[in-house]
């Protein structure tokens, strides 16, 4: 069996806010990247070594996002060849779960919890193009979710 790597590059929101041609509260969106290289087994940690260091495939394509223009840019450490594959959104929790509770009591502070729900490029885009002011200057998405693309 062979596997491709994904990394997700996730966007968070300055605060939850109202997406309200779907009636849903979002925290954040994500892209994921898949990168060509090819793996025999799910490795756990797989590293890729540039100039005698080693680096994990999330720290060799950085990806930024500007609100004022809402362009994302990318900046890659190496020739990595990658693609992006899909899209997700963070939707917040509609009522408070219990869990969320205890958490929010145990951090001294509310925080939305969210789960993410994959969405259409299209989409993206159009939350980006309507929302995208609502979102965090950030010149380096972080990485929260990685997964593996079965060949």
């Amino acid at each position: 069996m062979a596997y491709q790597l994904e990394h997700d590059k996730s966007l968070n929101a300055i605060k939850p806010f109202k997406y309200i041609e779907k009636n849903e509260v979002l925290t954040g969106i994500s892209m994921w990247l898949r990168f060509a290289p090819k793996f025999n087994d799910k490795e756990s940690n797989p590293q890729m070594k540039i100039d005698n260091q080693f680096f994990s495939y999330n720290q060799l394509v950085k990806v930024g996002f500007d609100n004022e223009t809402k362009q994302f840019s990318f900046s890659n450490k190496t020739e990595i060849e990658y693609e992006v594959v899909s899209y997700s959104k963070a939707v917040a929790e509609k009522e408070e779960s219990e869990l969320t509770k205890k958490l929010n009591k145990l951090v001294g502070f509310e925080v939305p919890m969210s789960y993410d729900t994959p969405i259409e490029k299209e989409e993206f885009d159009f939350i980006i193009n309507n929302y995208g002011s609502l979102f965090e200057n950030d010149n380096s998405l972080q990485t929260l979710g990685i997964c593996w693309h079965e060949l």
